[in-house]
């Protein structure tokens, strides 16, 4: 990586040595960080690089707290000076109560997390790209009467 290069850039750079290849890619924005990763500059941004580097499929979600996370998120809401950041999270956008339990996952609330996905959606839709991911995994029928890898064990490498 070049020196002052954001690492985001070079991903997208590799990511376009596979689409320019033939290489069908999409990119999960996920997880989407309220009050820091969730602004409309932010995901144009990184819905442009996708764009830019012929990624056909984009989605997106937001992030699921867990007690761990929720910690890291506080220390973060605060050094980046969001104010009610940490009260917002609590009883707006996640609604619970503190303390976590350890095995608990919080999601947002459905109103913020439709506004949030509804204008990725639309940003990824004007762009000429697929609000989701294509259906890849299908079932593929071996023909019994033929040997792959001299009878081996069959592997992806098997059917490439």
């Amino acid at each position: 990586m070049e020196p002052g290069t954001p690492p985001a850039h070079s991903m997208f750079k590799v990511i376009k040595k596979f689409t320019d290849s033939g290489v069908c890619c999409g990119v999960n924005i996920d997880p989407i960080l309220p009050f820091i990763t969730d602004s409309q500059s932010h995901l144009q941004e990184i819905i442009d690089s996708c764009h830019d580097s012929g990624v056909p499929y984009v989605f997106g979600a937001l992030l699921r707290l867990r007690c761990d996370i929720w910690e890291r998120v506080k220390i973060i809401l605060k050094l980046l000076n969001i104010e009610n950041g940490i009260d917002q999270y609590k009883n707006t956008i996640y609604q619970f109560r503190e303390p976590l339990e350890p095995w608990y996952n919080v999601t947002v609330n459905e109103s913020y997390e439709s506004r949030v996905l509804q204008n990725l959606e639309e940003k990824v839709l004007e762009n000429g790209m697929i609000f989701n991911f294509p259906d890849l995994i299908r079932s593929r029928r071996l023909n019994s009467n033929q040997s792959y890898n001299g009878g081996q064990q069959v592997t992806l490498t098997s059917y490439i």
